[in-house]
């Protein structure tokens, strides 16, 4: 049930993704050069205070439901939570701007600038009051309810996206979209959360919230500034152009971040609940399958990006693939890296670890906002210093660079914890992903592969050549085809989403 529930958010994920570029080819074919750039500027700017909106307590209100906590008093408590810290959330964004205009005296490069930062504060508050029912449905693994309105807010968004692009009704409009988006995700979640018993604010429920919470709440707040500084900087010592550079590979790599979340979206209940039973076996188990099967996914998905970074990037636009080609295959193994680091911190902090999961998180987004400096700005002249000046590349660089150490010290942690040993058969993974890009790269210094049919005919033969080997080293067995063959059951799907909602209504 845990692979049909993980391929239910990967499929959900995929479907807003495949949404998401369909307009992204719109919006870089149809706008203006930089349009985008500002979008992403807008986004990272408010993103950098979002963290405010959570602290860890959308971490803790999975725990402590997943433990068997009362649920109406963990509602009601959560709710109260959530609703001030958004409001010192949006406060915060607003004085930001005051000080940046009036008491340091910097504007901004476009006065659009400035009022995609006003519609992003919208958006991301209708994103952190969406939190409330969609972390109960996670806490309680109700999966199909989790993913439904995540699901309404790219096929509300990406199709009015498309028409602001065509249209060009410029970039409010296409900020407009977004916020649009995210309220039919915040409409459709209060939708399935009827019926839940929202109660009163418990202190005493409070401070079991505040007590998971606060360990990680430096972490998870670095950590979101981490990602979304990068461009924040490039806006501000390249320009909106190199910001949508930036933000469009960022938006095209993060496809392999997917396979992670879905699993472990899942992950962290279940590691919760074999915790609070003191089951270690399982625990280990369960984080040795989810690695194994994210790495079947990840590995010949990363490859292939880099492999066929530029055709894809010419699909979306020409400049792009020749400014950012190799900023996305840096992304693409920052994406890798990521996917097993999740998995790992994810076992962290269900065996009641926040403070340790703190501070690698600390740690990584440190490096992380480190190198950025380091490499991103020419120079800063302010105090006379020369830097590298990398741009984009160097934003990716420092991202990849900061999660290979996450997922090094996240590795070293859980095996003196839990015992998890790292699986030597990931190198097989590994090998035949090379022997795989090997082949595809010497097949495109001799075809020429530029359109997208011909791109996806040399993915399909890439994965036909990555599975053949692994299966030559007994490394893909047929339990492994016959477990992918029944999660892509139609029918088996169909049947559990049913179920699930049928249930949920009865408890009403």
């Amino acid at each position: 049930m845990i692979a049909r529930k993980s391929f239910l958010i990967f499929l959900n994920l995929v479907a807003g993704t495949i949404l998401g570029y369909v307009a992204l080819f719109m919006i870089l074919k149809f706008m203006d050069k930089g349009d985008y750039g500002v979008i992403g500027f807008g986004m990272a700017y408010v993103g950098l205070f979002w963290f405010i909106s959570d602290i860890g307590f959308n971490s803790a209100h999975v725990k402590r439901i997943s433990e068997g906590r009362d649920l109406e008093k963990c509602l009601g408590t959560f709710f109260v939570i959530k609703l001030v810290l958004t409001a010192i959330m949006v406060a915060s964004v607003l004085i930001s701007i005051f000080i940046w205009k009036f008491v340091i005296g910097r504007g901004f490069e476009t006065p659009e600038h400035e009022w995609i930062i006003y519609l992003f504060i919208l958006y991301y508050v209708i994103l952190s009051l969406s939190a409330i029912p969609i972390a109960t449905f996670s806490a309680r693994k109700e999966t199909a309810k989790q993913q439904l309105p995540g699901l309404l807010e790219p096929i509300t968004r990406a199709p009015l996206a498309i028409i602001v692009a065509v249209s060009s009704l410029g970039i409010l409009a296409l900020a407009g979209s977004y916020v649009i988006g995210v309220a039919a995700l915040l409409i459709m979640a209060i939708i399935l959360f009827r019926g839940y018993p929202l109660g009163k604010f418990d202190s005493k429920m409070f401070k079991l919230y505040f007590t998971f919470a606060i360990p990680i709440a430096i972490s998870s707040s670095i950590v979101v500034i981490s990602g979304n500084v990068d461009k924040v900087m490039i806006q501000l010592f390249w320009g909106k152009e190199f910001v949508e550079y930036y933000f469009s590979v960022q938006r095209l790599s993060t496809f392999l971040i997917l396979v992670a979340t879905a699993v472990t979206i899942l992950l962290f209940p279940t590691l919760s609940e074999h915790h609070g039973k003191e089951d270690y076996k399982q625990i280990r188990r369960l984080t040795t399958t989810a690695e194994r099967y994210v790495s079947l996914v990840v590995i010949p998905c990363a490859v292939l990006l880099i492999v066929f970074s530029k055709p894809i990037l010419q699909i979306l636009r020409y400049d792009i693939a020749e400014n950012a080609s190799t900023t996305l295959q840096i992304m693409a193994i920052y994406s890798s890296i990521f996917c097993f680091y999740m998995i790992f911190l994810n076992q962290i902090m269900a065996i009641d670890k926040p403070r340790l999961g703190a501070k690698i998180g600390v740690s990584m987004a440190s490096i992380n906002i480190l190198l950025n400096i380091i490499f991103i700005p020419k120079d800063i002249r302010s105090i006379g210093i020369n830097l590298l000046g990398m741009g984009a590349e160097g934003a990716a660089l420092a991202t990849a660079i900061s999660a290979a150490f996450g997922l090094v010290m996240c590795k070293i942690y859980t095996r003196r914890l839990t015992g998890t040993k790292w699986n030597p058969r990931i190198l097989l993974h590994i090998c035949a992903g090379i022997i795989m890009g090997g082949v595809l790269y010497y097949l495109s210094g001799i075809i020429t592969i530029i359109r997208w049919y011909e791109i996806g005919a040399a993915c399909l033969l890439g994965i036909g050549i990555y599975l053949a080997i692994l299966w030559l080293l007994r490394e893909f067995k047929k339990k492994d085809l016959m477990l992918f063959l029944d999660i892509l059951n139609p029918k088996g799907m169909t049947r559990y989403i049913s179920s699930e909602l049928k249930n949920n209504e009865k408890k009403r």
